[in-house]
């Protein structure tokens, strides 16, 4: 292909209220810790693929497994990715906000007008309530990491020892970007 085909190919194709489909032409476009990603998964009989490319990063991954079922390719390419890819600061800056929410003193001054609506005295003490009781996470992972609407978005698993916890944060890009939206839900 030519360059102005690959081009075409890794180019996110937006739909015309401007929301972005995370879709190329027959390729998955999307970000992944900050870092582009344009991916495929395939397959015969007998074998599956995932091949991922960061061409940002000059970096690729290509697994192939020898089973048609299970995803367990996915869940390679994932782990691999991880390990490529990890974002310590995300989940540091989670984990501050967590805390902060936890504890039921925010610091204002990093969130948005949105940000700071939405945890209003009595959403921050229904939060404070719910999370103060769970302790410390054992671990948090971040899931995913994207843009939407020009927000980053976020998505991280926090492990509690009674239960875990889903976390989305959504702010305004770069390392100080102020935040937007910060939800906690259980997951069990």
């Amino acid at each position: 292909m030519s360059d102005v085909a690959y081009k075409a190919q890794e180019r996110e194709t937006v739909l015309s209220n401007g929301v972005g489909t995370n879709y190329g032409l027959g390729v998955t476009v999307a970000y992944t810790n900050g870092h582009r990603v344009i991916a495929h998964g395939g397959g015969l009989v007998g074998f599956l693929t995932e091949n991922r490319i960061y061409p940002d990063d000059h970096a690729a991954i290509v697994v192939a497994d020898n089973a048609d079922f299970g995803n367990a390719q996915i869940s390679i390419a994932d782990a691999i990715e991880q390990q490529l890819f990890a974002n310590s600061s995300g989940v540091d800056r989670a984990r501050v906000i967590y805390n902060m929410v936890r504890s039921g003193t925010l610091d204002r001054s990093i969130f948005t007008l949105n940000g700071n609506s939405y945890f209003s005295p009595e959403m921050t003490l229904k939060y404070y309530s719910s999370l103060a009781p769970l302790g410390e996470p054992k671990s948090v992972i971040q899931v995913q990491s994207d843009i939407r609407g020009g927000f980053t978005s976020e998505q991280f698993l926090f492990d509690l020892d009674s239960r875990k916890l889903g976390v989305s944060l959504r702010a305004e890009p770069g390392p100080k970007g102020k935040v937007e939206e910060f939800i906690v839900t259980p997951i069990n």
